[in-house]
């Protein structure tokens, strides 16, 4: 239905306006799409409301219409028009059109052309079997394209002509094995062309026992990242020029975009799987040493040190690269606090310890690896280098000489030794005690996480059988694999498990503050048992969910920045030399916040998956 803002259809199908006097809700004028002509100023179209209906133009009061314009300022207001129409139901339309057609002409009847879904991932067992409409409308189509789901699995499909689906499986199987390809995909019009989101989807990234480069391979990681915040590699390169702030006349722009469309045409013309090819690890290296370089100085990239990224066989200086034997000096080096080659013997000469510090800095500065590789730029360190090494150095030489007996290896495992607080039994259980319990004096008005939520996230959110929920089989092998993390039963407070009086009281008080509901049909269950804060008079409740969580999937790790705030402070025996000085001056001071009931403040609908007892159980 649409107001005075509405406009007219982006189709080639001719449209009109037909006149209804007497439309109760005050729509006098009808939005109509014509599809088949069957005689002059007859027409097969379809309504809004996606009806195939025969149209006399001869005899009805109609407004012809143009393409993707502005309806007429006079019927404007009172039109009932299209939605945007989907590609899927545009094509049924025009089908059932043509079907209606064939009744009316007096010619002979057309063939009409049948359309199946069939499974078109060669590397899969059911490859070119036809899949049910059904299963297509609950997956994500995209044009002649589809993911749906199967066995748990997401499936690429696509939309053939029935007629053609033996040569279509035949020109597919051609490809059938090679890893390097993507398939053969084409247009409306009959030209290769692959959509670069579904490209991206489609690869695999194989592993490849002789793959020359050590380090992970960048091409699935930086595409996926492509995908997910830009449309295409074109759209990406804009972006990025216009965020980096690089010159768009320097030669790194000017580089950048060649690399962008080599990838771009990659995908959609030559159809190739390019997270399995030697050439596009390159390319892609490139990119991220552009980038890298930019982010550094726009106004002047600079690439020192990034000769890392591209893993070259030669070094700057012509030197030959010994990775392996330089990987293997080092790091036993460094951990079993013998010097490597070339270094001082003493393991306490400051000058050595200054080495390992920027060797360190170096392996970290090439943290998307997984083996830490050396640097072989031979280029003057840039102002921010030599900064750190001077930082390095006063550090050394006000910590004074490391300990007998302590070496590097020991002080890494110091700092690995830790607790997991996820594991284990907890050591601070407390009792229930409605009083000190501060949700149920909570006066809560949550706001639905779906309204917050990133346009990118939603379609996980709402296809949450497939993204998040494990299929029956998966929970069941999980469950095997896993039997502590999936417990017969929920853990519950043994004040409330053993009165249930109490129990009903305590979810009456729930119900009342909003936390609580109630439902037929629950799939899985919870207990409830609460923990002590750092105030006495307080208690914290906890959902023991082990059960609920073994039915989804783990969800991926949430990067916390909070704890690079501490990178700001100024601790240096520089800044504070005045205050050292002074035994009764404060050196600095901390405090803390808390958001208040962060957990409740907001809201989305998974009652299903938390069950809480009922008073007689």
């Amino acid at each position: 239905m649409a107001d005075g803002e509405a406009r007219t259809l982006d189709l080639k199908e001719p449209q009109v306006l037909l006149h209804f006097p007497n439309d109760a809700g005050g729509f006098f004028w009808h939005h109509r799409l014509l599809l088949e002509k069957t005689a002059p100023g007859v027409w097969i179209g379809v309504t809004p409301d996606g009806d195939i209906e025969r149209i006399n133009l001869n005899q009805a009061q109609h407004v012809p219409l143009d393409r993707r314009a502005d309806f007429p300022h006079a019927q404007a207001p009172y039109v009932y028009a299209f939605d945007p129409i989907p590609r899927a139901d545009l094509e049924s339309y025009r089908r059932r059109a043509k079907v209606m057609a064939n009744l009316f002409n007096d010619a002979g009847v057309e063939e009409i052309q049948a359309f199946e879904w069939v499974v078109a991932d060669v590397t899969r067992g059911d490859f070119g079997e036809i899949v049910h409409e059904d299963e297509v409308e609950d997956g994500v189509i995209l044009r002649d394209s589809a993911l749906v789901e199967r066995d748990g699995e997401e499936v690429y499909v696509r939309r053939i002509p029935a007629a053609d689906r033996v040569a279509w499986i035949e020109r597919k199987e051609k490809t059938k094995g090679d890893i390097r390809l993507l398939g053969d995909h084409r247009d409306g019009q009959g030209k290769r062309f692959l959509d670069f989101k579904a490209g991206v989807t489609l690869m695999r990234n194989t592993e490849l026992e002789d793959w020359p480069l050590a380090g992970p391979r960048a091409v699935m990681e930086y595409l996926t990242a492509v995908r997910e915040g830009a449309t295409d590699m074109t759209s990406y390169h804009l972006n990025w020029s216009q965020s980096s702030g690089v010159s768009h006349f320097s030669a790194a722009a000017h580089e950048h975009k060649v690399l962008c469309d080599m990838i771009r045409v990659g995908i959609a013309t030559d159809q190739l799987d390019l997270s399995n090819l030697l050439m596009a690890e390159i390319t892609i290296r490139r990119l991220i040493q552009i980038e890298m370089a930019v982010a550094r100085n726009p106004s002047a990239p600079d690439y020192s040190g990034l000769d890392l990224v591209m893993e070259q066989p030669v070094g700057v200086s012509g030197q030959a690269v010994t990775l392996g034997f330089n990987n293997w000096s080092l790091v036993a080096g460094d951990l079993e606090g013998q010097p490597a080659p070339g270094m001082s013997k003493d393991g306490e000469d400051q000058p050595s310890r200054v080495q390992r510090v920027g060797r360190a800095l170096n392996r970290l500065a090439g943290y998307k690896f997984e083996t830490p590789l050396p640097q072989h730029s031979h280029r003057p360190p840039t102002a921010v280098q030599n900064d750190l090494l001077q930082r390095a150095k006063a550090l050394i030489a006000e910590a004074g000489p490391c300990p007998d007996g302590y070496l590097g290896k020991d002080a890494l495992q110091d700092l690995m030794r830790s607790h997991n607080l996820y594991e284990g039994e907890p050591g601070n259980l407390a009792c229930y005690d409605p009083e000190k319990l501060k949700i149920l004096r909570s006066g809560l008005k949550p706001r639905s996480l779906v309204e917050l939520l990133p346009p990118h996230v939603l379609p996980l959110l709402r296809r949450r059988q497939a993204h998040i929920e494990r299929a029956p089989k998966e929970f069941e092998e999980f469950k095997a694999a896993n039997p502590e993390s999936c417990p017969r039963q929920p853990y519950w407070d043994p004040t409330l498990r053993a009165d249930s009086q109490l129990r009903t009281d305590f979810l009456k008080r729930l119900h009342k503050v909003g936390v609580v509901g109630f439902r037929k049909r629950i799939r899985s269950k919870v207990g409830i048992f609460f923990v002590k804060k750092k105030t006495p008079d307080a208690i914290r409740m906890i959902i023991d969910a082990r059960i609920t969580n073994a039915h989804h999937r783990h969800p991926p790790i949430t990067r916390l920045g909070s704890a690079s705030n501490f990178a700001d402070l100024d601790l240096s025996s520089e800044s504070l030399s005045e205050r050292l000085d002074q035994p009764e001056e404060e050196i600095g001071w901390g405090t803390e916040m808390d958001v208040s009931d962060c957990f409740y403040q907001f809201q989305l609908r998974l009652m299903v998956w938390y069950r809480l007892p009922q008073s007689g159980e």
